[in-house]
């Protein structure tokens, strides 16, 4: 066993890109900088002016000096950082609220909005009999609360935030629900104790079921005793940063779908996952029609120094949820369409459309609506053919004359052009369709219309292995539904994981193939594609440089209900450089196709799913 007392993760070993350190920059300011506005008695337009000064600046990176490297270290660099912050709060413009009951907060916070101050909070505790529900019919400006650490909100009922809310240095003990709910943009979390939640210590909401808008600033919290430390659905530009959370009697960090996120440098002891992301395409609350619903959805995910402990299943991961058919990813998948050369596409190389039969014969669905949100903001995955792990965003959907054809026009994700990016764009995503790829788009392939989880980091992590729950968990998990990713530089350590054990336990990469259409919650299924199997591949990836401490690296196929069929691929994906693996080397199979029905037997030549050569995988040991 490790000498525990050794610093974990060299502070010079957190490396963000340009980009990547701007993100974190302007996160950071956006948070502090509403603070410094309102310090000075500003209004909310004030505070705001003051958060644009330090954006187009940039705000002072912090020291590398504060990165943990030694999980003991943890409370000593919170302390030191939480006093520089407490001491410019404690100088601000602040009102007092008038009493700890939960309507004299109410009431401070109606008068914040009104001129930008911020409210320090009395010492004692507000005892939250009821749902504490802050909201305004007025302007949503951002209100600011804060303590000395000598104020605790306790009770059987959440804070409900409606506005954009920052908490600083309060403790919250919940015995029940979650302790802080938002339904809002902005939510900024810094030096806060949460202890004792049976549900979500922080729940953030979805607010749009296209392209959430959620954003969270999490640092520095100190989470105990919890289900989930963080429940977030369509959580974005986000930074979860320094926390600690420790005696998890479920979860710590689960998001469920978003865009930009960064979980930096926190340490997580105990639990049953560590950082999950769950790639989810949920029917909307209150419909149950056909395609519509939560794009949940993973897109330039960051995760870098983090420091996890005694994790029983995954300590980081990327899950496709394919056991479960009102869940999973894939909300319908079809094939392009085969009347003649021509019909599987038509627009130009910049803005491509496909093209699919808009009655496809799903079981009950019915014809595809006339609608041009059907599908907007999915992804589509090439499954077969020659364009196999490359994808695209749907931006809209229309019915193409009267050929009985509908049309899904694409674009690179998030680009506003609406538009697909070129081979040479250096914003360009590994995976993505590009135009050059727009003459080998054929009839007769096969596409997933889905959720996804691309172009993420795992990065300069430290995972310490114990006891793992059975052989599907392992350190990280790439579970079906990834494409484009990176997963380097991490160190694992064995300290006491079962021997049977470790050839699954360090990372894996998961082709899921052979699980059910997608239903309502009714059971009802609700895609219109023919399929009677989904398949939801890896592609595009790279597992390079990391330290395995003896447990194994393994890219498989995970066939559901019995069926491998349309098995394809762990596509254009590179292995090198990985020390101390199980056995000497990644355990890589090269899967041939099976059989599952005779319309896969049609659609699909028999192929293997990846190619173990030396131009794919090389240099471990």
């Amino acid at each position: 066993m490790p000498d525990r007392r050794t610093p974990l993760i060299p502070a010079s070993n957190i490396l963000l890109s340009p980009a990547q350190a701007k993100r974190r920059r302007l996160l950071i300011a956006g948070g502090s900088g509403l603070m410094l506005g309102a310090c000075g008695g500003g209004t909310g337009d004030e505070a705001q002016s003051t958060t644009a000064s330090l954006l187009e600046t940039g705000a002072p990176e912090m020291s590398p000096a504060a990165y943990i490297t030694n999980a003991a270290d943890w409370e000593r660099l919170r302390d030191r950082e939480k006093a520089v912050m407490m001491g410019v709060l404690n100088q601000s413009n602040y009102r007092r609220p008038a009493s700890n009951l939960p309507q004299a907060l109410a009431e401070a916070v109606q008068a914040s909005l009104q001129d930008g101050r911020p409210i320090k909070l009395l010492p004692g505790v507000t005892e939250l009999d009821q749902v504490l529900d802050l909201r305004t019919s007025g302007p949503k400006r951002k209100v600011t609360i804060f303590s000395d650490g000598d104020h605790c909100f306790r009770g059987r009922h959440p804070v409900q935030t409606r506005l954009p809310l920052q908490i600083y240095n309060c403790c919250f003990e919940q015995a029940s629900r979650q302790i802080v709910s938002a339904y809002v943009n902005d939510l900024l979390l810094w030096f806060n104790t949460f202890s004792n939640s049976k549900s979500e210590s922080v729940f953030l909401q979805a607010l749009a079921l296209d392209e959430g808008f959620n954003r969270l600033s999490m640092r520095w919290n100190d989470f105990s005793g919890h289900r989930y430390a963080l429940m977030a659905n369509d959580m974005n530009d986000s930074l979860i940063e320094h926390n600690r959370c420790r005696q998890s009697v479920g979860r710590n960090f689960q998001c469920n779908g978003g865009y930009g996120n960064h979980f930096i440098n926190n340490v997580i002891h105990g639990g049953v996952t560590g950082i999950a992301n769950l790639i989810h395409g949920i029917p909307k609350p209150g419909s149950e029609e056909h395609s519509r619903a939560y794009n949940q959805s993973h897109l330039d995910t960051v995760i870098e120094g983090n420091i996890l402990t005694d994790i029983t299943e995954e300590a980081i991961g990327f899950d496709a949820f394919g056991n479960n058919a009102y869940s999973h990813p894939v909300v319908d998948q079809f094939t392009l369409a085969r009347y003649y050369g021509s019909h599987g596409k038509i627009g130009t190389k910049e803005s491509p459309s496909i093209l699919v039969p808009r009655n496809p014969g799903g079981a009950s669905a019915g014809p595809i609506p006339e609608d041009e949100n059907v599908y907007r903001h999915y992804f589509v995955v090439w499954l077969t053919g020659p364009l196999a792990g490359k994808y695209a965003q749907i931006h809209r959907s229309f019915v193409h004359g009267s050929s009985g054809l509908v049309g899904f026009s694409l674009r690179s994700p998030r680009w506003a052009a609406n538009q697909i990016r070129s081979a040479s764009d250096p914003a360009l995503r590994p995976g993505e369709l590009t135009q050059e790829d727009f003459g080998a788009i054929q009839d007769n392939v096969m596409v997933n219309i889905c959720s996804l989880a691309a172009n993420f980091r795992i990065r300069y992590n430290r995972i310490e292995c114990s006891s793992f729950a059975s052989k599907f968990t392992t350190a990280i998990s790439m579970w079906g539904g990834c494409s484009g990713f990176t997963v380097a530089n991490n160190t694992l350590a064995d300290v006491g994981v079962q021997p049977e054990r470790r050839r699954f336990a360090g990372i894996r990469l998961s082709h899921l193939a052979g699980f059910h259409p997608k239903v309502n919650k009714a059971g009802v299924r609700t895609a219109y594609g023919s399929h009677t199997l989904c398949t939801s591949p890896v592609a595009y990836a790279r597992v390079e440089n990391n330290a395995l401490g003896g447990l194994g690296i393994r890219m498989h196929n995970e066939p559901y209900s019995g069926a491998g069929g349309i098995v394809r691929a762990i596509h254009q994906s590179a292995v090198s450089g990985n020390t101390n693996v199980f056995g000497g080397a990644p355990e890589i199979a090269n899967w041939t196709y099976r059989i599952s029905s005779t319309e896969h037997a049609v659609i699909h030549p028999a192929m293997p799913t990846f190619v173990n050569n030396a131009a794919n995988v090389s240099g471990n040991s």
